[in-house]
């Protein structure tokens, strides 16, 4: 249809060509219509990507990116070679009724303002072109004849979800200045401009994204913002900004984003407030389920200290309204029962899996009651799990993988809401891991055989990740009563990682290395030569793992990595005669740059001082209890991170931060 009326508007431009007829000539709106659809097309091409890349599938389910990429540049540039030929005609005097017009710009900011999340620089290209129609506006304001159209409501409002949509950490900023040169534009008698609830609720919800980036100010300003949009709308100056639930909303999300103390109390206040506004008459500001979700929302992330108790009231509050009145404006939803069971579970009180299993009950009820928004749903149902694997409550394991059941169960009897999948899987077997209870390995894995036979039948949902395979790697370090047989069991877990086609991740052959640090039975040390070689083996297992971290050039070993090599090495070498190893050990983890106060004084209490001093360079009679890893080459440390503040020591490139080695380091040829 889009070549369609391209075609028409060509033929219409020819015939006008031909004969002369004035008739005949496209108009403004003829032009508008087809730059209309042309900047529509870029837009909803993006939107179809986007959908098809969280969608999943493979193959000829995926669309070519670079080809839609390609028709949505197109459909942009070809709407903008039209604007400017309609100002050739126009201005040549070919065509005088084809004057491009507010509606004309509208469409082209329009269609940035779309592709902003996506597409760098689109923003900046919205802002300019509004740019030039300010100076066009301000310039016929002094008398002046221009052929640029004036910005109205829509283009200020255009530009502003542009930034609003850019993801860009300066975004919410020059947000906040457009809205400035509207109300500015606006106050200089261009009354086509003028700003409304819309402009400022853009400008909020961009605010509150820069909030949850981590804009301290964001909120404050938010507020400000509103308090000037309510000021201005009092003394009568404009009407159009007086606050609505929407512009009040957003400021909610604003202060519940930043996760900073007395944030989720913050909007509480302003859910508060408009109850207030709402009982003295503004209609406007009616408190509707979407607020009380934002303030369980903020009592969830904030993980105050009473923050679940007070979810769990406000959840009660919401019940007791709609039960009372029949409002299906505050009716609870799946949402707002989910936010109470998460907060719950990260409360890390005691009976808070209890808790939350009671308000997946409520929810059940609800539905069954015929709220038909309050229905039980996956990630309900994982809140409820991940609580119990948390709790280490005696039988929370048992507790969840019945409540796995139930939703296998659900699903059977014809629920797709409540599938199982690998986050609620993989939260059972945590609970497991976690359980230290005998038998909790076995059970583990009997959940992870049935995920990986799942899968294989065509289950997607259900297949393990890394996250999964790192879990019940977790229970063979915690289980009880393996032995000998502990790093022998991580490794085969890693084997089966990588023969499903998973990659490891650090923490993957970390917690191998963990195990492999947990194997050794004190009561074994009677058995002579074959401890010897039991050790040995657990050692090459550790040794193994660690070479293979080091030489995967997706992942890097971290502040982890070592400690678990060391205590390895602590409890299986004997460290004078096998001294060669640990320094090998050593010379590894100074090159990967990770050599902390925690390996340093791990080294101090287990390896030979003499040979400690002589390896670290350490000269004179300065004991080694005394040296502080700060007086020792800062390459070896660069990639720790400071406990303080999280950055890096040093900062430089490896090869400019290496000063020096340890003593008698052999080449570096990555293994151990």
């Amino acid at each position: 249809n889009l070549r369609r009326a391209e075609g028409l508007l060509e033929r219409m431009q020819s015939l006008h060509a031909e004969t002369g007829d004035i008739d005949l000539a496209p108009n403004t709106m003829n032009f508008n219509v087809v730059v209309g659809a042309l900047t529509s097309l870029a837009g909803s091409v993006r939107k179809r990507n986007s959908v098809r890349r969280r969608g999943g599938g493979s193959g000829d389910d995926h669309y070519n990116y670079d080809q839609q990429n390609k028709h949505q540049n197109d459909a942009l540039e070809r709407a903008e070679q039209l604007v400017k030929h309609m100002h050739q005609l126009y201005d040549s005097g070919a065509n005088r009724r084809c004057k491009p017009d507010t509606v004309t710009y509208n469409s082209i900011i329009t269609a940035y303002s779309k592709r902003s999340g996506t597409v760098r620089g689109s923003a900046e290209k919205a802002e300019s072109i509004l740019k030039i129609m300010m100076e066009a506006g301000k310039k016929k304001g002094n008398g002046q004849t221009l052929n640029t159209p004036v910005p109205d409501s829509w283009t200020f409002n255009s530009v502003l979800s542009a930034w609003a949509r850019s993801g860009a950490p300066y975004g919410a900023d020059r947000a906040s200045s457009v809205l400035t040169w509207m109300q500015d534009y606006y106050d200089a008698g261009h009354s086509n401009a003028r700003p409304d609830v819309v402009s400022v609720s853009i400008v909020v919800t961009a605010l509150a994204s820069s909030a949850s980036r981590g804009d301290k100010n964001a909120a404050l300003q938010a507020e400000t913002i509103i308090d000037r949009m309510q000021r201005i709308y009092d003394a009568g100056q404009n009407e159009a900004m007086k606050p609505d639930a929407l512009s009040y909303t957003a400021l909610m999300r604003c202060w519940a984003n930043t996760g900073e103390k007395g944030a989720a109390s913050k909007t509480q206040s302003i859910l508060r407030r408009m109850h207030r506004m709402y009982e003295n008459g503004n209609n406007d500001v009616k408190p509707d389920t979407v607020m009380y979700n934002v303030v369980l929302s903020a009592l969830d992330k904030g993980r105050e200290r009473g923050s679940a108790r007070r979810a769990e009231a406000l959840l009660k509050e919401m019940e007791e309204l709609y039960e009372s009145t029949g409002d299906d404006d505050v009716r609870p939803t799946t949402v707002s029962y989910s936010t109470v069971m998460s907060a719950w579970s990260r409360s890390g009180e005691k009976g808070a899996a209890e808790k939350a299993e009671s308000i997946l009950r409520r929810m059940q009820d609800q539905w069954d009651a015929g709220n038909q928004y309050a229905r039980p749903n996956t990630v309900a149902y994982a809140s409820v799990i991940n609580a119990w694997a948390k709790s280490g409550e005696a039988g929370a394991a048992r507790r969840a993988e019945r409540l796995l059941q139930r939703m296998q169960d659900s699903y059977d009897a014809g629920n797709p809401d409540v599938k199982p999948n690998c986050i609620s899987c993989t939260s059972v077997i945590e609970a497991w891991a976690n359980s230290g209870e005998e038998g909790a390995l076995s059970s583990a894995e009997t959940i992870l055989q049935r995920m990986v036979d799942l899968s294989k039948a065509g289950d997607r949902d259900v297949r393990p990740n890394a996250v999964t395979f790192n879990t019940v790697i977790k229970a063979v370090v915690r289980c009880r009563g393996l032995g000998w047989d502990r790093a022998n069991k991580a490794r085969e877990m890693l084997k089966r990682m990588e023969d499903a086609h998973i990659r490891p991740t650090v923490i993957s052959y970390n917690s191998v290395l963990s195990a492999c640090a947990a194997t050794f039975p004190p009561n074994d040390e009677n058995s002579g030569g074959d401890f010897e070689k039991k050790k040995s083996d657990v050692y090459q297992s550790a040794s193994n793992t660690l070479n293979e971290l080091r030489s995967d050039s997706r992942i890097k070993p971290d502040a982890y990595t070592y400690p678990a090599m060391f205590k390895t090495c602590s409890n299986t070498l004997n460290v004078e005669k096998d001294w060669g190893k640990v320094s090998d050990v050593i010379d590894a983890c100074c090159d990967d740059g990770l050599f902390d106060e925690r390996v340093f004084n791990f080294l101090k209490n287990f390896a030979p001082e003499k040979e400690l001093k002589e390896k670290l360079g350490i000269k004179g009679n300065q004991k080694i209890t005394d040296v502080r890893p700060e007086q020792l080459p800062s390459a070896w440390s660069r990639n720790v991170r400071q406990r303080n503040n999280g950055k890096r020591r040093g900062g430089a490139k490896r090869q400019e931060n290496r000063q020096r080695r340890p003593q008698g380091k052999k080449a570096h040829n990555n293994t151990i």
